[in-house]
This record gives structure tokens, sequence and C-alpha cells, in this order.
């Protein structure tokens, strides 16, 4: 016999975090509304066959939904596109400092970098893999002892957002070639976006999941870690390392055996404990997403 009380919590948890109604919930694992609210209520027992139709809609495994806690959930979706490309530089902030200034390599990167965020405000994404002409200025910046500490912030910056668009890109070898992530949640705010999934691009479509394919052969995750672990010797980085940290996770790049939705959970319960111990870069990503309702 199951904690039903536990369950029903839990059903209604990830429910009201995806924003979902009792009745869209129903229709989409194949029972009525109101047999969801006697589930959320305890009143009533899921079959297994229920439980395991709810807990693959929402992600998670069978024994996730019976023993988990999932009642302090927060209404957050990070992985939303068209947030992240209107909050990018508060979410994946460039970083500049006076001794880095002193490098012309440094300030020709952070004018690409910044005129390169200026189209994902734009919603162009015709040159999204064009970010990589500000990692070579940042490469040479890092010779610098001044500019070294900044260009790897920034490096770390760009580098997660082509790991998050080529990790996205992934749908491009699966049931839907023309409707690649995250082109689909913007085709209904941009012109340019909608004709490229009219008129779809073979060779981005080719060239895209080649990248991808050796995003994962490379072992990015790895690369990443390791600029992490160059930057947090400095403790004036510490809470941008640890940001980013937590960002893995919210953004799914770590590789471990958790469905994405806990480790998004695990990414967001991180994020809300270094911002309540005053980490900016955590605080202001949770007030980009929490107040985007």
């Amino acid at each position: 016999m199951y904690d039903l009380e536990r369950i029903g919590v839990n059903i209604r948890s990830l429910r009201m975090a995806h924003g979902e109604s009792q009745e869209k919930l129903g229709k989409d694992v194949g029972v009525q509304k109101s047999a969801i609210s006697q589930y959320e209520a305890g009143k009533r027992e899921p079959s297994k066959g229920t439980l395991s139709k709810i807990a693959r809609h929402y992600a998670v495994s069978v024994d996730e939904l019976i023993y988990s806690d999932y009642s302090n959930m927060n209404k957050i979706n990070s992985l939303n596109s068209f947030i992240i490309l209107d909050n990018i530089e508060v979410l994946l902030p460039i970083i500049s400092t006076d001794e880095a200034q002193q490098s012309h390599h440094f300030r020709n990167a952070v004018k690409r970098h910044r005129a390169f965020y200026d189209q994902l405000h734009k919603h162009i994404f015709y040159d999204i893999l064009g970010a990589r002409i500000s990692l070579r200025d940042y490469a040479k910046a890092y010779r610098n002892e001044g500019a070294g500490p900044a260009a790897i912030a920034n490096t770390l910056a760009l580098e997660y957002f082509v790991t998050y668009l080529l990790k996205s890109a992934k749908v491009l070898a699966d049931e839907q070639p023309h409707k690649p992530a995250p082109f689909g949640i913007l085709a209904k705010k941009s012109k340019t976006v909608k004709e490229f999934m009219e008129t779809p691009d073979l060779d981005f479509i080719k060239d895209a999941k080649k990248a991808n394919e050796q995003l994962e052969e490379s072992g990015n995750n790895d690369f990443l870690i390791k600029l992490i672990s160059l930057l947090k010797r400095l403790s004036r980085y510490s809470d941008l390392c640890d940001y980013y940290l937590a960002l893995q996770y919210c953004w799914c790049f770590v590789d471990n055996d958790l469905t994405p939705y806990l480790n998004q959970r695990i990414g967001l319960e991180m994020l809300i404990s270094f911002g309540s111990v005053g980490n900016a870069y955590a605080a202001g990503f949770l007030d980009v997403f929490q107040n985007d309702e």
C-alpha cells in the first residue's frame, strides 16, 4: 500500500509546476478530471498503468513519483528558449574588469560578444554559431595575465549558450527535423524563424547535427568543468563558478543516470540555496524565471 497522500501531493505539485489543469493531465494520461482530483486528494490509488503514464508525462520515474517529495517545487521552466534570449545578459553575464580592458584582444572579444547578444534579442539565429569568433579573441586575451580570469568567465558564457543550443538541436535528427528546438517556441514571435521552419536550410540541419555529434564525442562537459575549476581559484569569481555549476544541472549538461526533470530540480535547489546567501547571479536567474508568469 502506497502513501496515497504523498503521491497526491507529488502529482499536484508536478502538475502545478508545469502550469497544467487537472482536465489536461487527465486527458493526457487517459483518465477523467475527477480521477486526477481524487488522486491529488489522496482518496484514490492510481493504477500501476496510470502511475506510469503520469510519471512519463512529467519525465520522472515511477519511484520518484511515489517516494520523492515535490511539495516545495517552484514553477520555473529554465529551458524556455524565449526567456533565455530576452534575458541573456542576466543568465550568461559578460564580465569585464579594468585589468582585462587593457588587452585589445579582450576588448574586441567583448565587442563581438555584445553584438552577438544583440542578435539574440532580435531573435536572429542565422549567425548563432558565429559566437565562436569571440572565443578566439578571448583565448588570445587569456594569455594576458590581467585579462585571463575575465576571458575565462566570458568563454564560459558563450560555451554554455552554444552547448545549450546544440543539445536542443538533437531534435534535428529525430521525428521533427523541420521544427528544431529552440526555434519552435520562437516561431510565433519571429518572421525569420517562421521562414526557416517553412523552408529549412538543409545545410544548416546537416551542420547542426554534425556539431551536436562532435559535442557529445568531445566531452564538452569536462571542458566546462575545467574552465570552472580554473576560475574557482580566484575568490572574486567564486559566486559565478557556483552559479555555473548549478546551471549545468538546470540545463541538463550533466551526464548521470537521473531524469532531466530531476536534474533541473537539483540545479534549482542549488540556485535557491546560493541566492539565499547573497549570490547575485543565482538570484538574477531565479528572478527571471519566477517572475515570467
